[in-house]
């Protein structure tokens, strides 16, 4: 889930944070266990690693074009993806 943005005007760097889920869709926990994830913007990968669920994730974008944009975080645990947390922003030009 998206929690907050530190962009600002029109500025093309900034950092999005989101927090991994914390159980699966069947209500088995997932704290205390790592959970992938991959950053995109406009569809287009940026940036992955893994969090443990339940935590919160820091993600930087830098060089993002202005304009408006779609930033997504998607989880994936043993194989499986998750809903993506989403952010759409517009960026001033």
């Amino acid at each position: 889930a998206f929690v907050s943005s530190s962009f600002t005007g029109a500025s093309p760097t900034g950092t999005l944070r989101f927090i991994m889920p914390d159980k699966l869709r069947d209500g088995t926990s997932l704290a205390g266990k790592s959970i992938a994830w991959t950053a995109a913007v406009d569809g287009k990968k940026v940036s992955e690693g893994t969090a443990v669920g339940g935590t919160q994730v820091a993600v930087e974008f830098k060089n993002v074009e202005q304009g408006l944009r779609v930033f997504t975080l998607t989880p994936s645990y043993s194989g499986k993806q998750g809903l993506p947390g989403r952010l759409v922003r517009l960026g001033r030009q």
